[in-house]
């Protein structure tokens, strides 16, 4: 008796709480339209810097640059993937923790599995440690995604999408040093090698 008091008493904060974590999802509408804008746009301008030096990035020696190109996206496609999700029309408060966690266990493990091969280790080498940092970082914010993610599945409450707002923007700032890192060692490579043909 007791028991199934309980199971309603459950069934009813649930069914209460739905609502309140749907009006939360539409106050962060503006917040995700934002960092999904940045996130294109950085983006964008990536490719096109990126594509006016695709001889420097494309040399064996260089596969660290190649690395922090791949990183950058990676993480600018985690922040867009998440800001589609809460601008989505409809889609409900647990649909957008799955896809969190999704993309956040899918962005984790494919960094493990460059770091675990060697590739992140010898990337590294081959030009600074701003890499390794970096993989590290990613590693480190997709770590805390995936688990706001599971306790927001587990006991969901309108309090944790302030968590999911930070990995966003934690995410967004890592991809935005990556970038920056990346030209300034691109810039520096194109330098050193005007140099050398001036020699």
């Amino acid at each position: 008796m007791h028991g199934a008091a309980a199971d309603s008493l459950a069934g009813t904060t649930a069914a209460l709480a739905m609502p309140a974590l749907a009006e939360t999802v539409e106050h962060w509408h503006e917040f995700y339209l934002m960092a999904g804008t940045a996130a294109v746009t950085l983006v964008g301008l990536l490719f096109v810097a990126l594509s006016f030096h695709l001889d420097t990035l494309l040399k064996d020696e260089k596969a660290h640059l190649l690395g922090a190109a791949r990183l950058a996206f990676m993480n600018f496609i985690f922040v867009m993937l998440i800001s589609l999700a809460f601008l989505a029309p409809g889609l409900r408060p647990k649909m957008l923790d799955v896809v969190l966690l999704a993309v956040s266990i899918t962005l984790l493990g494919n960094t493990l599995w460059v770091v675990l091969r060697g590739q992140g280790r010898k990337e590294a080498r081959g030009g600074d440690e701003f890499l390794r940092r970096r993989y590290m970082a990613s590693g480190l914010v997709a770590g805390i995604a995936i688990m706001s993610a599971v306790r927001f599945l587990l006991h969901p409450r309108p309090s944790w999408f302030f968590n999911f707002a930070l990995v966003t923007a934690l995410m967004l700032v890592n991809a935005a040093g990556i970038a920056w890192d990346l030209l300034v060692q691109v810039g520096r490579q194109k330098l050193e090698q005007e140099r050398g043909g001036r020699a």
